[in-house]
């Protein structure tokens, strides 16, 4: 992300936040945008020590997940592939998952705080665990199946695809 040096910009960096010999190329460290990261307590007891002794910068974004997390030696993960926003095709997608073919999962989707279909998908991803189910969350390298090519094409169809 570019360090922007406008002064009628909201996100405007002075050259007293971050210095020209501190951003060379004139962008951020690689960093987690917006609205969530995750971390365990070990990883936010190192951040907050860290924080200590690291200059503060007011976009915590970049702070937290860009400057302290570099000073951490810590590597980011793209968990974007996980999660998927229509309960429609999270629904389809998780009840056509089985041991037998390679498919795609996701770790979060809305469920419209519906019971029922929380308990369903909880049941079927904990069936899924135990039966060893092939998918992106433990096979990330293996090439869409057949199936799934199929059910995209149809959410395609239907309107149901996420897009990036």
């Amino acid at each position: 992300m570019p360090i922007l040096r406008d002064p009628n910009s909201k996100w405007y960096v002075s050259y007293d936040d971050i210095s020209q010999a501190d951003a060379p190329e004139n962008s951020f460290p690689p960093y987690c945008t917006g609205w969530i990261y995750i971390v365990n307590p070990g990883t936010a007891g190192r951040l907050t020590e860290v924080a200590k002794t690291t200059k503060f910068f007011w976009i915590d974004d970049a702070w937290v997940t860009g400057y302290l997390a570099g000073a951490l030696g810590i590597k980011h993960v793209d968990l974007i592939e996980f999660f998927v926003m229509e309960m429609e095709r999270m629904i389809l997608m998780k009840t056509v998952q089985n041991p037998e073919i390679y498919h795609r999962d996701y770790l979060a989707a809305p469920n419209a705080r519906n019971y029922e279909i929380s308990y369903t998908l909880h049941k079927h991803a904990e069936w899924c665990y135990r039966n060893k189910c092939n998918n992106n969350m433990y096979r990330s390298k293996e090439t869409l199946s057949d199936t799934d090519q199929i059910v995209d094409r149809l959410m395609d169809k239907y309107k149901l695809n996420v897009k990036s």
